[in-house]
């Protein structure tokens, strides 16, 4: 069943249908729109009409997103869903580790953004474990040494004073002008929860291996 409309770069179906590592897993789901005028739809498009999922949905935050970014999911669901808090440590592997320690048995899984890099990492250790994958708006390649430098600029100003200030800047690249003011407000909440220093390790995780 489709559970939300979202944007993602196209190139990303072929590198996670070609990835050696997704071997074992049972289906890769990446749901794509076209744009409509420019505008993204990202609203809910349908839901599991009152079926209980039969095993749990494990749904992980991007980047400076808390588990609040996937409530508007989940409150389409009838429970069995797990969305955790990403722990804030500077390596992707370490992160996967960290989250299937914690996590069931068996689960179906879905990453946006870094939750997309985390859940790659996730497959590539425990590819038994997981029933179902969906990738949003994610990349299954490594940072080029000019994104990583950027992401390494962008920390360093950020550390200097100018988190808060940034926040707000980056939920206009994030999102479309003509998006909700609400919804930015919930992006730079979001933000303003995760904090500098959780961002900085997140970021240098990023940039260094992402699987």
């Amino acid at each position: 069943d489709l559970l939300a409309a979202v944007h993602v770069d196209p190139r990303l179906v072929r590198d996670a249908l070609a990835n050696q590592r997704l071997l074992g897993v049972q289906r890769v789901v990446i749901v794509v729109t076209a744009e409509d005028e420019g505008v993204f739809d990202v609203r809910p498009q349908g839901r599991r009409g009152g079926r209980a999922l039969m095993e749990p949905l494990v749904l992980l935050p991007g980047l400076l997103c808390t588990p609040a970014v996937w409530s508007d999911v989940t409150d389409l669901l009838d429970g069995n869903t797990l969305v955790p808090e990403i722990p804030a440590l500077d390596d992707i592997g370490d992160i996967a580790a960290r989250l299937l320690a914690d996590l069931p048995e068996r689960f179906a899984l879905g990453g946006l953004s870094m939750g997309g890099y985390i859940a790659l990492a996730m497959i590539a250790r425990a590819p038994e474990r997981i029933s179902a994958l969906a990738l949003v708006d994610t990349s299954a390649r490594a940072d080029t040494e000019a994104q990583a430098e950027q992401r390494r600029d962008g920390v360093a100003r950020a550390q200097a004073g100018g988190f808060s200030a940034m926040l707000p800047k980056l939920a206009s690249f994030l999102l479309h002008p003509q998006a909700d003011p609400a919804v930015q407000a919930r992006v730079v909440a979001m933000g303003a929860a995760i904090g500098v220093d959780t961002f900085a390790r997140h970021q240098a995780a990023i940039a260094g291996d992402q699987v």
